[in-house]
């Protein structure tokens, strides 16, 4: 491991002081590279372990099979710039969360406004005429919030199927890619 200490040394030396550098490792010395990478950049620099899923893991017919590789996240100061990463959300996200458009073609996905089981009282009661008790649902809110919600516009009444609460969850204009 002496090789990969004078590396962890010159990358911490060659990084700005703003910067910060992610080390991709699989389980055979993942926690070495640890214990050296705690050393040169500071225990307290370490910001996270991220676990990095192989795409076509080894089977094995004993044990348990290698599904994943590790990524260790360490800065060089407390004031590191951070740059978010974006993919493209999937098409398959895309038909299952965006489906609707509104008045002016933004497609938008929902939020559920009903639970599992039945309640008591005003939450368990219909609304507009949707009997939730009947599906063995209740409303997360109260009649007045789903009231004021209505009159707002923010809920979408489907001809079939649970109302859902619009507004909740960012357009998909608003939203460019996941994290």
């Amino acid at each position: 491991m002496q090789w990969f200490y004078v590396t962890a040394v010159l990358l911490h030396e060659l990084l700005a002081q703003n910067g910060s550098v992610y080390v991709h490792l699989d389980w055979h010395v993942v926690h070495y590279a640890k214990n050296v990478l705690g050393e040169v950049f500071g225990e307290d620099l370490f910001q996270n372990q991220i676990i990095w899923p192989r795409t076509n893991p080894q089977k094995t017919r004993k044990g348990y099979g290698r599904i994943h590789d590790v990524l260790l996240f360490y800065a060089k100061s407390e004031d590191f710039a951070s740059n978010s990463q974006l993919r493209p959300l999937s098409d398959k996200h895309l038909a299952r969360h965006y489906q609707r458009e509104d008045e002016h073609g933004r497609r938008f996905d929902v939020a559920e406004l009903t639970a599992p089981g039945t309640a008591k009282g005003p939450s368990g009661m219909p609304c507009r005429g949707f009997d939730v008790a009947a599906l063995g649902r209740h409303w997360r809110m109260s009649p007045e919030k789903l009231d004021k919600l209505d009159e707002d516009g923010r809920i979408h009444w489907p001809r079939n199927g649970f109302p859902r609460l619009i507004g909740q969850v960012t357009p998909l204009s608003e939203r460019p890619g996941q994290p």
